[in-house]
């Protein structure tokens, strides 16, 4: 929450055409520049319709911070599930290590699976969508048997 209030106060201070300028060199995004250009457009056309206080109202309402812990729940789960990570986004390549850790339900089922996606960043599935696809395939293949 501290790191989103700091970023939050950057949208309010810079406005939301300068932070979304700033945001997109960001190492986190900067991987984006690999979407399709046509995909590209249509991000830079929804980022255009951003406003200063709701970019700043949709961080403190809706951003990582305010997501509630589920850690807990993870055993609960009972459907196979993937997770997809680009190889360059480490924090959330981590965070999916981890969630592995966790990767027996309470029945002694496996549930989670990863899949990296090499050379990705934060959004893989749209970097580059046809390896997604693939990896997607290969889980749907492995627990329909």
């Amino acid at each position: 929450q501290a790191s989103d209030a700091i970023l939050e106060a950057q949208i309010l201070r810079c406005g939301a055409r300068d932070f979304i300028e700033f945001w997109q060199q960001t190492d986190l995004i900067k991987s984006q520049d690999r979407i399709s250009t046509h995909q590209r457009s249509v991000m830079q056309s929804g980022r255009k319709e951003h406003t200063t206080e709701g970019l700043a109202k949709s961080l403190r309402e809706f951003g990582q911070g305010r997501c509630p812990d589920l850690w807990l729940k993870l055993k609960d789960f009972t459907i196979p599930t993937l997770i997809i990570t680009g190889q360059e986004d480490t924090l959330y390549t981590k965070i999916s290590n981890n969630i592995r850790c966790k990767n027996f339900n309470e029945h002694g089922a496996e549930i989670f699976q990863s899949a990296v996606i090499k050379d990705a960043g934060h959004a893989p599935h749209l970097e580059y969508p046809e390896i997604t696809a693939k990896k997607i395939r290969e889980f749907l293949g492995q627990i329909s048997k």
